[in-house]
């Protein structure tokens, strides 16, 4: 069964993150490597932009899969 709220909840997570991303947008990437904090934040930023969008994609593959090619993994 699709599960819109996690959906929903991930996608919103992602908006949240992109949003946080801005903040960096000026920096150069010496810039960036200069600073290990920042550096560090906008690594982990984008960490869990993919990692959601994955969350995402396997849910919605695992609901489109057919029965007999469903595995355990994408649930």
């Amino acid at each position: 069964m699709l599960r819109v709220e996690f959906v929903q909840r991930k996608l919103q997570l992602i908006a949240d993150d992109l949003a946080r991303l801005v903040a960096f947008k000026d920096d150069t990437l010496e810039a960036l490597r200069a600073d290990d904090i920042r550096l560090a934040a906008a690594e982990r930023m984008i960490e869990r932009i993919v990692l959601r969008a994955v969350d995402v994609n396997e849910h919605l593959l695992a609901e489109l899969a057919l029965p007999e090619e469903r595995s355990t993994r994408l649930t």
